[in-house]
């Protein structure tokens, strides 16, 4: 009897309460909810991380193919002239014309820079006889050249770099308009 009486409080023993079930799985809630917080956390600032990423990368590319195409047409027989509303520069003599502008194409926005086709910079557009390179300026809304000391400098560009030509001793600042600068 002593043993039956024994082996019946050691299985009571043995099972959970109610009470205990109920805080166990309390305790898993937060810990599960305090993991998912911690995961979508992590999700948001990987892509924070890859947009910033995909914006330096722009703008590295931008300001090395503006310094390079500035420097092609550093010469004293090209004319440098920037568009009035500032969306675009161009390059005249002898009757050619050259263009770095700023387009919105379907795929996202471009900086188009144009060149001679012995430059063999960029592709070849055979229609227009001359050499284009696109650099992928998706991130941004907009770019505004001007010529340095006009004054007319925009307190809304979120990137602004100037570009210094040697032989024809001009300088150009170029602005890069981001997402909150567009209101």
């Amino acid at each position: 009897m002593y043993r039956q009486y024994f082996s019946a409080q050691q299985n009571r023993r043995r099972a959970f309460t109610l009470v205990e079930l109920i805080v166990a799985l309390a305790l898993f809630a937060i810990v599960a909810g305090s993991v998912l917080t911690f995961i979508l956390f992590i999700n948001k600032f990987g892509d924070e991380s890859e947009k910033q990423a995909d914006r330096t990368y722009a703008l590295t590319a931008i300001r090395a193919e503006t310094d390079y195409w500035f420097s092609y047409f550093d010469r004293s027989d090209f004319s440098v002239i920037v568009a009035a509303d500032g969306s675009a520069v161009a390059v005249s003599a002898a009757g050619e014309h050259y263009t770095l502008s700023f387009a919105e194409e379907s795929d996202g926005n471009v900086l188009l820079f144009t060149y001679p086709t012995e430059s063999g910079r960029g592709t070849l557009n055979e229609t227009e006889n001359r050499c284009e390179m696109r650099i992928n300026a998706s991130p941004f809304t907009g770019v505004r050249f001007y010529a340095e000391g006009s004054g007319q400098s925009s307190v809304s560009s979120q990137f602004r770099f100037t570009v210094r030509m040697r032989v024809t001793q001009q300088t150009f600042a170029c602005e890069i308009l981001g997402e909150e600068a567009e209101s």
